[in-house]
């Protein structure tokens, strides 16, 4: 039922949430405000077999090298791609006009276990009519 595959899905982002990038090609990156925060698209080429029918799917993930930290924060299939932008210092905007997102965090902690130092980044979905207006261009 829709109960264990919403455990599945909290259960596969813990697992990815330890920075495990699947085999694939690097998208768009951007480097936060602070220098050490940078969010980037990954399109895997590993479909896990499914065939020609299923569209291919992109990931976004959010990296903390203070942290050394990088955590999946969506996951999606039939779009034709996103737009990352840093709209402040804590806050990532993915843009995009067209997608079926079917995994989504709206938030990144990132800690240490030894240390009180935290980062906390918020992440908002914006969906446009087309990918060029979205912040940053191309």
């Amino acid at each position: 039922g829709l109960g264990l595959a919403v455990l599945a899905a909290v259960l596969m982002s813990c697992s990815n949430s330890s920075g495990q990038l699947p085999e694939g090609l690097p998208g768009q990156s951007i480097t936060g405000p602070d220098g050490v925060t940078r969010a980037f698209v990954w399109i895997p080429t590993s479909s896990g077999g499914l065939g020609a029918t299923t569209s291919q799917s992109y990931q976004i993930w959010i990296e903390n090298t203070r942290f050394a930290s990088t955590v999946l924060v969506a996951e999606a299939y039939k779009t034709d791609g996103f737009r990352l932008s840093w709209t402040s210092e804590d806050l990532l905007e993915i843009c995009y006009a067209d997608a079926r997102i079917y995994r989504f965090v709206s938030g990144v902690d990132f800690a240490t276990e030894h240390s009180k130092e935290s980062k906390t980044v918020e992440i908002v979905l914006r969906r446009v009519r087309s990918l060029d207006v979205c912040n940053g261009g191309a």
